[in-house]
């Protein structure tokens, strides 16, 4: 099939680097699961191990992602509908990819769960963003991490006591670049728009801690970005 005009090569450079980081997280439950579950089709509702991706772009990174995870069911999505068609036709042939819905992750939670999200599921065992942060206002990020907060899945008697927050692109690390590269493309990009702009990893830790995450690991990626994992901590671990 051919998307001569609805590729990304960047999404295709790095959807396998991508995967390798999701399979550090990831495999340990698909395997855990009984055989007889081995299709997403067959898994009880309520033990889908769901997965939201934020800006879904051409559906490159999610198509690849569900063939890796077959016990996962994917939830791509977007700011408009634009794409939506490009996501259908690369996934059509997976069980475990859901359609496309719109999601403007800037927006409170309440406003998320509207008829035009579609079909916006309460729990999520992950959310992946992918190149997201450094192409929106500042206040995409709080907003991103805080209606993760929400959406993300949390059962206190399963080990897995939490969800996991994938943020991957481009960070500043305190407060300087880790490129010359890096430098050139921030200013690149708040010359397209001033609101626009690389993210510190510190500034982006604060605001995911304010919402109950840790970080657990920054994980250097080709070309310069590195992978954020933050983890939803348990209830029973905060005493709040």
């Amino acid at each position: 099939m051919s998307f001569s005009s609805n590729y990304s090569e960047a999404a295709e450079r790095n959807k396998e680097p991508l995967r390798q980081v999701l399979s550090q997280f990831l495999s340990s439950m698909e395997k855990s699961l009984p055989s007889s579950l081995s299709s997403s089709s067959s898994l009880d509702e309520n033990k889908k191990k769901r997965i939201l991706e934020i800006a879904s772009g051409y559906g490159q990174h999610v198509s690849h992602f569900a063939r890796s995870f077959p016990n996962y069911e994917f939830q791509p999505s977007e700011l408009t509908p634009q794409n939506f068609e490009s996501i259908m036709e690369r996934c059509k042939e997976l069980s475990n990819v859901k359609p496309p819905i719109l999601i403007d992750i800037s927006k409170e939670l309440e406003e998320l769960m509207t008829l035009e999200s579609g079909a916006l599921q309460t729990t999520y065992h992950s959310i992946i963003a992918i190149n997201l942060l450094h192409i929106s206002p500042w206040k995409t990020t709080p907003m991103l991490i805080k209606n993760a907060s929400r959406l993300l899945q949390h059962d206190d008697d399963d080990d897995d006591d939490g969800g996991y927050l994938f943020i991957y692109g481009p960070f500043n690390v305190n407060h300087e670049y880790t490129s010359e590269g890096n430098k050139n493309f921030d200013e690149h990009l708040k010359s397209r728009c001033e609101e626009w702009g690389i993210r510190d990893v510190q500034d982006v830790e604060k605001e995911a801690h304010l919402c109950g995450f840790i970080l657990l690991e920054r994980i250097p990626m080709p070309a310069n970005n590195f992978t954020l994992v933050f983890k939803k901590k348990s209830t029973k671990h905060n005493d709040h």
